[in-house]
């Protein structure tokens, strides 16, 4: 009896590492293709809506004095000069795994060089690599860049979060779990959608 529960766990084990293997190889591939995008397109979808940058600051307070109310306009910043970077020095498998993007000798903020970079034309002149983890979003940020500015994109997260939780409300009063939905909409106040 306990061989076969050894013998069973044995092969769950290896399944589970074949399943985890089989999808860090799969989301490299699936960076790696969008890696290859061309970014011209992408980089003019940026300096479209980089007024947003100038008017609002890096950390603005949608209600001041409200901290759940916050964007994280530099994380912002960060994500989009990866997604408009262009290297001939590396291929799309190392960008994939390094994510690049400009810096300005001297400039922390990497709010002020985006805006220093596609607001006023000043050239970047180094790079950073920001290779701490897998960047799973660029699969998303990379294709809608080709179709979108950044502005659009804030309205179409906050439509796909409206949408979602229009869903789950659906499901919990079909299940009738209506008990949930008051410690729901508090989480959702708090959480605040717009800001996420």
């Amino acid at each position: 009896m306990q061989i076969d529960a050894v013998r069973k766990g044995i092969r769950l084990t290896a399944q589970l590492c074949v399943l985890i293997l089989g999808a860090v190889v799969a989301g490299m591939l699936a960076l790696t293709l969008i890696f290859m995008l061309p970014t011209e397109v992408m980089k003019e979808h940026v300096a479209s809506s980089i007024d947003i940058f100038y008017t609002e600051s890096v950390y603005p307070q949608q209600v001041q004095g409200y901290k759940s109310t916050q964007l994280d306009n530099e994380t912002d910043a960060i994500m989009l000069l990866g997604a408009i970077h262009e290297t001939d020095t590396l291929g799309p498998l190392q960008q994939a795994a390094a994510v690049p993007h400009a810096t300005i000798k001297g400039e922390n903020s990497k709010c002020v060089v985006l805006k220093n970079y596609l607001w006023d034309g000043i050239l970047p002149d180094g790079e950073s690599n920001y290779d701490r983890y897998w960047h799973g979003y660029m699969l998303y940020l990379k294709p809608l860049l080709l179709l979108m500015d950044y502005a659009d994109i804030r309205v179409l997260n906050m439509i796909v979060q409206v949408f979602v939780l229009l869903l789950l409300l659906r499901e919990l009063v079909r299940r009738k779990l209506d008990s949930i939905i008051v410690p729901l909409g508090l989480f959702v106040a708090v959480v605040n959608p717009v800001a996420t």
